[in-house]
Formats: structure tokens, C-alpha cells, sequence
């Protein structure tokens, strides 16, 4: 029997990771907080006194059992509401597992500017930042510059047709001869250095890659974007899983900086003879 689901992490509300279904994408999400992630890396955050938005960062694959901590805001702009640690596992009501995912719920309190960091910690290091800009003004609807939120008629997100760093863990199928793209951001710490792949069936898939894909903004711009298009500050790297036999093979990808991995992902990658008749997340008949 045909199932097949297409799911999209939109950003980090309620009890873990806000996941909606494809098939609930009809509901009206216009009064929702703004939400931002990991991928909005460098952006600014446009809210007006009274206001809440929300930060979800996907947690480290490489280090499931910890999580991002807040460094650096002012309080007297912006206060720290609530945080959340999602654990690797299945949220409820999600039949997929997803990566770990701290949460952390703000409120703007009065009007001024303030930056907002995170930092992922291993052994008293920062492995990993995720840098943003806050200005708390009147208007933010009328403010023509940063992320705001949906309630101003524009929603602040990318919903990428390839696959990414948010799809860890997922089972994908395709055909032989047939392609999937992976696009994995690079880190914010190290941007230069490349994903590498350390362990695939090369009798069941083939990877071409990978290819730098530079960083969509300069720091600063925090203009007008487009909804169909990536709006990072970060560059990325992008891969091409090509289908070679029949078979299953788990593809693992790995960002090392010397000796030590700062971050890890995986796949399990089905090659079949009909990939519009497997059970999957996500495979070539979606294209």
C-alpha cells in the first residue's frame, strides 16, 4: 500500500520542534509568534513591545545529550521567558524521529536594540554559535528591515525542496540512475570548512560532491527577502546522492575540524525499483 509523507520543521513552538504536516498546511498561521532557527543565523529580529518570538536550534547529532546556551542579550530589551530541551526521540504525534532541539521563548519589553547569541558548549569550548540582532520598535510591521512576524503579511521562513540538516535520521528512497540533493549549512565557526562523507555502500549510492554554495546575505542586510529562496548568512554545502543498485545503504556525513567532529548526519538511503510504490520521508517520486 502507497504511504508517503512530507513533513516540514517550521520552527520550535509548543512541546518540541512545531512540525506541521503537509496536509495541514491550509491552517491559518497568521497570528503564530515569530519563530526563527539555526538557518536564520545573522538575521534581525523586527518585534514591538509586548511581543514573544521564539529560537529553535537543532541540537548536534555528534552530541545528543547536550544542548545550546544562551550568552549574550540585554535584559532590559528582551527577556528570556522560558527555554526547552527536546531530547532526540519522537515527538508525539510525529512518526519520524528528529534530531535534539532547544528552545528558547523570548518577550520584547521595551524599545531599544539589543544582540542575542547562543553557543553549542563541548568540554568548556564553543563548538558552535548562532549570532542574531533584535530591535524592538513601535511598527514592526512598518519597520521595512529584519524578521517579522506573520501577523505583518509576509512569513519569515524557507522551506527547501532538497534535503537538509533538518531531515537527520530520515529513511529516503530513490531509483538507479535517479538523484536526491543534500544541502548541510556550514558552521557558523568554521565556514570554511567542508562536510565530508565517512561511510556509504558504494554499491547502492554514489555521492557527487561536495560543492560550495556561498552565503546568500553580507552581514548587515537584512532586507526584503524571498520565501522561496535562501535568505542565509551562512554558505552551505551541497551533495548529490546518486542511485547505483538496489539495495540500502546508510550514508553518513560528518564536519571535522582536526580530530574532533563538530557535528554529524545521517540518512538511511533505500535504492529501489519504484520509489513512488516505498513507504519513505522523502524520495524522488516528490519531485
Amino acid at each position: 500500500m502507497l504511504r508517503k509523507r512530507r513533513w516540514f520543521v517550521v520552527g520550535a513552538q509548543l512541546s518540541a520542534a512545531l512540525v506541521i504536516a503537509a496536509g495541514c498546511m491550509g491552517q491559518d498561521f497568521s497570528g503564530s509568534p515569530l519563530s526563527l532557527s539555526e538557518l536564520d543565523h545573522g538575521w534581525l529580529v523586527t518585534v514591538e513591545p509586548g511581543e514573544k518570538f521564539d529560537i529553535g536550534l537543532k541540537g548536534n547529532a555528534a552530541y545528543p545529550d547536550l544542548g545550546w546556551q544562551v550568552v549574550d542579550f540585554d535584559p532590559a530589551v528582551i527577556e528570556l521567558r522560558d527555554d526547552e530541551q527536546v531530547p532526540l526521540g519522537d515527538p508525539e504525534g510525529v512518526d519520524f524521529p528528529v534530531a535534539p532541539v532547544s528552545v528558547f521563548f523570548f518577550e520584547a519589553v521595551a524599545l531599544g536594540a539589543t544582540p542575542l547569541a547562543f553557543e553549542f558548549v563541548v568540554d568548556g569550548e564553543p563548538i558552535d554559535v548562532a549570532e542574531y540582532s533584535v530591535a524592538v520598535v513601535d511598527d514592526a510591521c512598518e519597520a521595512g528591515l529584519g524578521a517579522v512576524a506573520n501577523r505583518c503579511g509576509l512569513a519569515f521562513s524557507y522551506q527547501p525542496q532538497d534535503l537538509t540538516e533538518l531531515d537527520h535520521g530520515q529513511a529516503v528512497a530513490l531509483e538507479p540512475g535517479a538523484t536526491l540533493e543534500l544541502t548541510l549549512t556550514a558552521n557558523a565557526l568554521h565556514p570554511e570548512s567542508p562536510w565530508e562523507v565517512t561511510a556509504i555502500d558504494a554499491d547502492v549510492i554514489g555521492i557527487d560532491g561536495p560543492i560550495d554554495i556561498p552565503a546568500d546575505r553580507q552581514r548587515g542586510d537584512w532586507g526584503p527577502w524571498e520565501p522561496d529562496s535562501r535568505h542565509s548568512f551562512l554558505p552551505a554545502w551541497t551533495f548529490a546522492i546518486e542511485g547505483i543498485g538496489l539495495g540500502e545503504s546508510e550514508l553518513v556525513l560528518e564536519l571535522p575540524v582536526g580530530d574532533v567532529p563538530l557535528d554529524r548526519y545521517v540518512l538511511t538511503v533505500a535504492v529501489v525499483e519504484d520509489s513512488c510504490d516505498t513507504e519513505s520521508y522523502r524520495s524522488t517520486c516528490d519531485q
